[in-house]
């Protein structure tokens, strides 16, 4: 389960900057209502309502989430039915499926992920897209 997560990140500047994660919600965990917090959060789960995460968000491949997401950095590897907010970076995996809008003054976005509505770069911020070159093992 974590093994996918130590892979991306030894390749993710995103990440790299996210220290260590202190929350954790599993596979299989559904977590209902909204979700708040001020340390680097990482789901692997479903969490169904709107949440503020002070810190970088990974929904990890697999994860769902039904609602608003807003975090300083976002990476989604899974799923998002509702718009997703990044304060500072936002990055779709190739995995990623997105249904609502992204908003972010950079924003990242692999060929392969879907995103079911529109993009708003913040400011002077720029939109990349990518193709990942390298594979799952790094």
């Amino acid at each position: 389960m974590l093994g996918w997560l130590f892979r991306w990140r030894r390749r993710r500047r995103t990440l790299d900057r996210a220290g260590a994660f202190h929350n954790v919600l599993g596979v299989g965990a559904v977590f209902r209502g909204g979700l708040t917090g001020s340390e680097n959060s990482i789901v692997y789960g479903t969490v169904e309502g709107d949440g503020e995460i002070q810190g970088s968000l990974v929904l990890a491949p697999g994860s769902r989430w039904k609602g608003v997401v807003t975090a300083t950095h976002v990476l989604v590897a899974g799923r998002v039915d509702g718009d997703v907010v990044a304060h500072e970076k936002l990055e779709l995996t190739p995995s990623a499926h997105v249904v609502g809008n992204l908003t972010s003054r950079r924003i990242a976005i692999a060929e392969g992920a879907v995103c079911e509505g529109m993009v708003h770069a913040l400011q002077d911020a720029a939109t990349t897209h990518f193709s990942e070159r390298r594979n799952a093992t790094g």
